[in-house]
C-alpha cells in the first residue's frame, strides 16, 4: 500500500483562492493606510500588496526590510511555515475514503492557510507601528 496519494482537488484551488483575495484586499487596504506617506509609498504598497503570499514577510516587506521588522516577521515565520506545511502535507497522506476524514483534511487546509495569512497580518502590528 502506498502511503502518498494526491487527495488535492478543485475544492482546495477554489478555498486557496477565495483565502488569498481576501487577504490580499485586505493586506493592501492596511498597506495603502499603514505605510509612511513619502516618496516611494506607491512602490511599497504595490511590493507589499503582491508580497500577500508571502504571509508573514508582508510586515517586512512594508517596510523596506529592516533588520527589526525583518526579524519579526522571520520569528513570526517560524511559527507560521510548520503550520502551513503540516496543512499541505496531510492532503498527500493517503488515509480511508470516509466523508469524516475528508471534511477534517479540507478544516486542516484551510486552518492552515488562514494562520499563514493571519500571522502576515500580525506582522503589521510590528511594522506599522
Amino acid at each position: 500500500m502506498k502511503l502518498f496519494k494526491n487527495n488535492l482537488s478543485r475544492w482546495h484551488l477554489r478555498s486557496f483562492l477565495w483565502i488569498y483575495v481576501i487577504f490580499t484586499i485586505l493586506i493592501s487596504f492596511i498597506a495603502y493606510m499603514g505605510i509612511d506617506k513619502h516618496d516611494n509609498h506607491t512602490a511599497l504598497f504595490i511590493l507589499t500588496t503582491l508580497g500577500s503570499i508571502s504571509g508573514p514577510m508582508v510586515g517586512a516587506i512594508s517596510r523596506e526590510f529592516q533588520s527589526c521588522c525583518l526579524t519579526f516577521s522571520l520569528d513570526v515565520m517560524m511559527v507560521a511555515a510548520p503550520i502551513l506545511f503540516l496543512g499541505i502535507l496531510l492532503q498527500w497522506i493517503r488515509f480511508p475514503d470516509k466523508k469524516w476524514i475528508r471534511k477534517i483534511l479540507r478544516g486542516i487546509w484551510v486552518f492552515a492557510w488562514i494562520s499563514w495569512f493571519l500571522l502576515g497580518i500580525f506582522t503589521f502590528g510590528h511594522a506599522l507601528s
